[in-house]
């Protein structure tokens, strides 16, 4: 056999061989982020649907939430390779692993890590993503936690400093990944999510829940000509209103007041000493 047909035929053998080595896909083609599915009340469900209600935009009140979540809709584009009759197993089903997130301005300045979290950091992410069996994807969502409570303390805290309705916009860089059962990694590319941030601004009163009786924005609503019915929330301070019955007395931006009394029994989120009234916005703080 002549020499470069040695040659030719030991590469073809040496690349049908690699070709049976799992190897890291991070080229965007296997999984990817379409959109951010909404959280709709009162069912407060998700669904895999692409044509269900999504929020291009998110909403954070840090006054009222605690840690911000959301839920991306993930693409599996890899085809199906199994065979029941065969016995075949499915190589090409993904386990969603987790997500990393890095948080930066809108001008694309990386924000600062606190309280020892660094920026870009990982979360647990979970989730199984079928293989496809067509040209389209098949889908299925995540929940990923873009800003844990450690960060969200420290925004909470500046803008408090600047005065209630302070707000600003991060956007939140998110890429998911995991494995295929047939042990390859994979992962999504950057999908860049804008996140308005405000403390505060999420509360409101609605005129029945006040109480004419007593006078100012009470949010009591529990006495005649008052109403007990209050507007559903799937998570008080998350990507919509918050009315004030949900969390009155629970949290000090939820319960208006006109002094220190009706913050009693409260602490507050930022100075994490009692909660007093802040007499000109008339809420606790």
């Amino acid at each position: 056999m002549a020499a470069w047909l040695k040659l030719a035929s030991a590469l073809g053998i040496a690349t049908a061989f690699s070709s049976l080595i799992p190897s890291c896909a991070d080229n965007n083609q296997t999984i990817f982020i379409r959109q951010v599915q909404a959280l709709r009340a009162p069912d407060c469900t998700i669904t895999p649907d692409v044509t269900a209600f999504v929020t291009p935009t998110g909403f954070l009140d840090v006054g009222v939430a605690t840690s911000y979540t959301i839920y991306p809709l993930v693409g599996n584009q890899l085809q199906a390779r199994g065979d029941a009759r065969q016995l075949k197993s499915e190589p090409n089903r993904v386990l969603i692993e987790g997500a990393e997130i890095e948080l930066v301005e809108p001008t694309g300045a990386k924000l600062a890590g606190v309280g020892g979290l660094p920026n870009p950091y990982t979360v647990i992410a979970t989730g199984t993503i079928d293989p496809s069996t067509s040209s389209d994807a098949i889908y299925n969502w995540t929940a990923v936690e873009v800003i844990p409570p450690v960060f969200l303390q420290a925004y909470r805290k500046t803008l408090a400093a600047q005065g209630i309705g302070t707000s600003r916009t991060i956007h939140a860089k998110i890429r998911v990944y995991g494995k295929t059962l047939g042990n390859t990694e994979v992962e999504t590319g950057v999908f860049t999510y804008p996140i308005n941030v405000c403390y505060g601004c999420s509360v409101f009163v609605p005129v029945d829940a006040v109480d004419a009786k007593l006078g100012g924005r009470n949010c009591r609503g529990t006495t005649e000509g008052g109403s007990t019915t209050t507007r559903l929330v799937c998570i008080a301070g998350q990507d919509q209103a918050t009315d004030c019955r949900v969390c009155q007395g629970v949290i000090p931006l939820c319960t208006p007041c006109d002094d220190d009394t009706a913050c009693g029994g409260m602490i507050s989120q930022v100075s994490g000493t009692p909660s007093k009234c802040n007499t000109t916005a008339h809420y606790c703080e």
